[in-house]
């Protein structure tokens, strides 16, 4: 892979087979063809705040907790909305509006068709279907209908016998919670992941091994250090690859001084980002942890494609994929495409 473009500016971006829309910093909402990089102006103006993209609808808002419209649509939402926080659900986008006499957030379904609201109790961590939604708060799993029953719940020591516990991640797989727990303890700390039955709440399956802080295509995907973790959720068969082998490469020797003693370099271990990756198999599309090395893996030959570190002093804080693409964003509003 080669870089393709850097992008300057760029607060927060959307991609697309086609083109790359994001916010320019003193500009608007532009987009750009993924060709020829031709730049178009779609709202100008410096001040705008954040976006989302639904069935061909761009909604968009000027400051957080403000007013949300929709472009080349007229249409104008009053009131106080955070559309960075929203979740896009089918034809639905979800979106909390806080409520100031009480202090709580009110939840707002806005469809296209009917462009009507409705109101949830709890602001959803994870939309399950068109009836239910999850909700985790006080180390306690709920579920609730879209008419605001409690469906059930269950504390985390139901499912880990420890005073403390830490969540870790979790996702919905068809009928399936998939969640991630840890002790909060020392010497060591105890780990699981619970598999439980969406309907009920009743445990399906339970392994110390990560059943994936991601779901892609199907599988839950781990990354940790150097390692990677794949899982099935139907089968519940977990996989561990360890690159440690085909990742020395990406082994850095740092400086090594106190103050202005130089004692001569240290070995920085490489580890992969839990967070900054995807995938499109067979291929994984990796950032370096607190670092600025991206690169490219074929899982199935256990081979690093391809890797570069980006020469600034930010970080990375997004990475996706699409299109035989990697748009790498960081912390200092650079996007870098490569292709």
């Amino acid at each position: 892979m080669k870089n393709l473009h850097i992008f300057t500016n760029v607060e927060r971006f959307y991609s697309s087979p086609t083109q790359l829309i994001f916010i320019e910093n003193n500009v608007g909402l532009v987009s750009h063809s993924l060709t020829h990089f031709e730049k178009k102006i779609l709202l100008k103006s410096p001040k705008l705040y954040s976006f989302k993209i639904i069935n061909n609808d761009i909604y968009y808002q000027y400051e957080n907790g403000g007013d949300l419209l929709v472009l080349n649509n007229n249409l104008l939402y009053k009131g106080k909305f955070y559309l960075s926080s929203s979740i896009i659900w089918n034809r639905l986008l979800i979106i909390d509006k806080k409520n100031l006499d009480s202090k709580q957030y009110e939840i707002h379904f806005i469809e296209n068709e009917e462009n009507k609201l409705s109101k949830l109790v709890f602001f959803p961590d994870i939309i399950i279907d068109d009836f239910k939604y999850l909700f985790i708060a006080v180390n306690t799993i709920h579920i609730y209908s879209f008419n605001n029953e409690l469906i059930w719940q269950k504390q985390f020591r139901e499912l880990l016998n420890s005073e403390e516990i830490i969540l870790r991640n979790y996702y919905v797989y068809q009928n399936k919670l998939i969640i991630h727990l840890r002790t909060n303890g020392l010497p060591s700390n105890e780990y699981v992941t619970v598999v439980l039955d969406v309907a009920t709440g009743n445990e399906l399956h339970r392994t110390p091994q990560p059943m994936g802080d991601k779901l892609i295509d199907a599988l839950g995907y781990t990354l940790y250090e150097k390692r990677m973790w794949i899982s099935n959720p139907d089968t519940y068969e977990v996989q561990m690859i360890d690159f440690s082998e085909e990742l020395s490469a990406l082994d850095q020797d740092v400086p090594d001084r106190i103050g202005d003693v130089d004692l001569g370099t240290s070995v920085r271990k490489f580890e992969f980002s839990p967070q900054y990756f995807t995938i499109e198999y067979p291929y994984l599309y990796f950032s370096q942890n607190r670092g600025l090395q991206v690169g490219m893996i074929d899982i199935e030959k256990r081979k690093l494609l391809w890797h570069t570190e980006i020469e600034e002093d930010g970080v990375i804080k997004d990475l996706k994929s699409g299109n035989n693409r990697l748009y790498v964003h960081t912390t200092n509003n650079n996007l870098y495409v490569y292709g």
